[in-house]
């Protein structure tokens, strides 16, 4: 007897959505935030393609990194904006104002993205 499709999980199709929204909307492409999280491009891919049926520890990754809650869709503006204000602020204290400063600040931070996305508890006194 033939298997009946298993119907798409919700979290996993809104995840999916929120998570091409993202690509569109930030202009990250699928390979850069691939390797901030430490994954292949073919691994987004799949997923955006929907031949990743489920929410494995690498597309948790890909979704933190969007700022994607699985739960709820894209985090609320209020925390992205915290969030945002706290990497300028950084940024303030070390960009030089170049276009080549501004590249070099970037790749610092994509070649760090995959020792991050792996860190599994926050340090003491910070929130998850």
């Amino acid at each position: 007897m033939p298997r009946k499709p298993t119907p798409p999980d919700p979290t996993v199709a809104a995840a999916r959505v929120a998570l091409k929204q993202y690509l569109q909307t930030s202009k990250v492409r699928q390979e850069d935030l691939a390797a901030r999280c430490g994954c292949s491009q073919s691994v987004v891919s799949k997923f955006l393609g929907g031949q990743v049926k489920s929410i494995t520890a690498t597309i948790e990754r890909l979704l933190n990194l969007a700022g994607i809650n699985q739960n709820i869709g894209i985090e609320s503006p209020s925390a992205a904006a915290d969030n945002r204000h706290v990497l300028d602020s950084a940024l303030a204290k070390v960009w030089d104002g170049t276009s080549a400063h501004a590249q070099l600040l970037a790749d610092i931070i994509v070649a760090v993205g995959p020792v991050l996305s792996r860190r599994t508890a926050p340090p003491k006194g910070e929130e998850s």
